[in-house]
């Protein structure tokens, strides 16, 4: 039995909340279906069926769509961020990534765009993704990397020893490559072969990367999360300890964020 760390009901209310404004913070995703769009472009260009899990709106399947294939279907719990994207070669389903009733059916490409961060059972996750490949199947799969956010998650936690003297996981846990490639492996897929990129992404304004994390839908979903409101003082204190550490010479905040591509055979 697993342990979950995961609200899933709160991470789905989030993404769904961040669909009314997601083009105004969706960066990162357009930075991510680039890198998805130079895996594929070095693959054959030739699949039958093609199963695409996603937590973005359609920055990646954008770029799926310009591959040769029969049928492609997407699936997410995000419904809000993907209306009216069904048509006769593409189909869309949602349902919870870790609950995926998809067993009879195999598919020889599978993409895992930005979802696996938010997993409570990894291992058992990825198990049914190979169960889902058919022999020879590829998966690619992009995830937030486990540098992502740390400036803000060593800030958070300046404040909440500062104030509390104790802190709070405020930011959630990501997963480094060397793990994550270690759980593929020992699910049974086989020439795994792994890039990270980081970006360092600036801000003049502290309130503008909280805005950000929100408006991806990304904000702290955790079962044993503080749900009280940060207040005012608490938030200019973590500014301050951002500010200090963590800018540049013009006075901008460093934002990191890393994006792991993992690509990967069921032979």
């Amino acid at each position: 039995m697993s342990l979950e760390i995961f609200d899933i009901k709160a991470t789905v209310k989030s993404k769904n909340n961040a669909s009314k404004y997601w083009a105004n913070h969706n960066f990162i995703y357009k930075l991510s279906s680039n890198i998805l769009s130079e895996k594929i472009l070095e693959l054959k260009d030739n699949f039958k069926n093609i199963l695409l899990i996603t937590s973005d709106k359609n920055e990646a399947l954008e770029k799926i769509k310009l591959l040769s294939f029969n049928k492609l279907l997407v699936n997410s719990p995000y419904e809000k961020l993907h209306e009216k994207i069904s048509s006769k070669k593409i189909k869309f389903i949602s349902q919870p990534f870790e609950d995926m009733s998809l067993t009879k059916q195999k598919f020889d490409f599978l993409i895992c765009n930005l979802s696996l961060h938010r997993i409570n059972n990894v291992k058992s996750f990825v198990e049914k993704l190979f169960s889902l490949l058919s022999k020879n199947g590829l998966l690619i799969c992009i995830y937030f990397g486990g540098k992502s956010l740390n400036e803000l998650r060593q800030s958070l936690i300046s404040s909440d020893e500062k104030i509390r003297n104790g802190s709070f996981q405020r930011i959630i846990p990501f997963i480094d490559m060397i793990d994550a490639s270690n759980i593929f492996q020992s699910v049974g897929f086989k020439e795994i072969v792994c890039d990270s990129s980081e970006l360092k992404i600036k801000y003049k304004k502290f309130n503008d990367l909280l805005v950000d994390i929100k408006g991806m839908g990304e904000s702290n979903s955790l079962i044993e999360r503080n749900k009280g409101l940060m207040t005012r003082s608490f938030l200019n204190l973590t500014e301050f300890f951002y500010k200090k550490r963590f800018s540049d010479n013009n006075n901008n905040i460093i934002a990191s964020c890393e994006l792991i591509s993992m690509v990967m055979w069921k032979n």
